[in-house]
């Protein structure tokens, strides 16, 4: 599966499917899950069930099934908190039916992906998205908490929201790039929109662009000052599409693990990365492997003109080559070869040899 997984960053129909292969595991893992800490928060009880019978339409669950919060909650369970993951189904799937104008128990509160906010009224108000493709939240309580340098707690006071002209300029910003992903390869957009369930787009006080995802909650993707202003369309939809990656190759090592032993889940630093030059974790470089080869093929589309400044896509297009060229990337995954599936280290293998392939072309 792991060359599949290589093959569909390539971005072209006849490999997209293996990318939609990895999306229907990853789901049956999650609804499997879920029915497992329904049963152990409620022995004996079978006839209560997570899908209900009740005319919830299967879209409306799914969008609660793959909601980073719902993938935090089933993946990595606190211990002796089932009944906390059954009272966040409950009322994430009430939620979904008041948007939904269907019959339902009354709950206040936004829906598990923060697209929307039903008020105690009932009324209904949807937040900016993508064209309706991927939600953007900059005003749920769980955004305007969330520690964007990686940190577990929520902020405590949390940020302000952000006025309206800044939602208006950073949608406008995340918009623009939209565009140029959907005029990209029909393979592109689908699968960015399947791998981001959120875009999650906060202000921080550095002022400056940067973005970031967590593999506990799949799908969720940051976006930091999207409003800089020297920060340009092309560095926005770079961002997108890496971090939507991202997101492929966390359900991808959620379904079919890339190491052997615990010992390699650790976020400690131990390869310089030739990308970057930063220390990085194992797992973490070979998912920039990945990354940068999917980037690159990304931007190989538009080198020669369509919706990206041709100069900026040629600039990017190379940023995504650099690391290939300095040297195996496998070699230096040497001294943990012994606890990484080999077919990881062949699909790397291989993802480096069509970069190559396609430098000498």
């Amino acid at each position: 599966m792991m060359a599949d997984a290589a093959a569909v960053l390539r971005w072209t129909e006849k490999t997209v499917g293996s990318g939609r292969a990895v999306e229907l595991e990853f789901e049956m893992l999650l609804r499997a899950a879920l029915r497992r800490l329904w049963q152990e928060a409620a022995p004996g009880q079978e006839a209560d069930q997570p899908f209900a019978d009740d005319g919830t339409p299967d879209a409306a669950y799914r969008r609660v099934l793959l909601a980073p919060s719902t993938v935090r909650h089933l993946l990595w369970p606190s211990r002796g908190r089932q009944a906390e993951v059954r009272d966040h189904w409950r009322v994430a799937c009430q939620i979904e039916r008041a948007i939904l104008g269907l019959p339902n128990t009354a709950i206040t509160g936004w829906s598990a992906d923060g697209r929307a906010f039903v008020a105690a009224d009932g009324r209904c108000t949807v937040r900016p998205s993508l064209e309706g493709a991927i939600p953007l939240d900059l005003h749920s309580p769980q955004a305007l908490a969330l520690d964007l340098l990686g940190g577990d707690a929520p902020l405590d006071p949390p940020r302000s929201p952000p006025s309206a002209s800044a939602v208006q300029r950073t949608s406008r910003r995340l918009l623009e790039a939209w565009h140029g992903i959907s005029a990209s390869e029909p393979a592109v957009p689908r699968c960015v929109e399947a791998w981001t369930r959120v875009i999650v787009a906060q202000g921080d006080p550095s002022g400056r662009f940067w973005s970031g995802s967590n593999g506990q909650y799949v799908g969720r993707v940051m976006i930091v000052n999207a409003d800089a202003p020297n920060t340009d369309t092309e560095e926005i939809a770079d961002a997108i599409v890496h971090e939507a990656i991202h997101g492929f190759l966390y359900m991808h090592e959620s379904i079919e693990p890339w190491v052997l032993g615990k010992k390699l889940y650790t976020n400690a630093g131990v390869i310089a990365s030739p990308w970057s030059g930063a220390e990085l974790p194992v797992r973490p470089f070979m998912q920039a492997a990945f990354v940068w080869y999917g980037l690159a093929m990304f931007w190989a589309q538009h080198i020669d003109g369509g919706p990206f400044d041709r100069e900026r896509a040629r600039a990017m297009l190379e940023r995504s080559l650099a690391g290939f060229r300095r040297g195996s990337l496998v070699d230096r995954l040497k001294p943990w070869q012994a606890k990484i599936r080999s077919e990881m280290t062949d699909a790397i293998n291989g993802l480096q040899r069509d970069v190559l392939s396609l430098l000498a072309a």
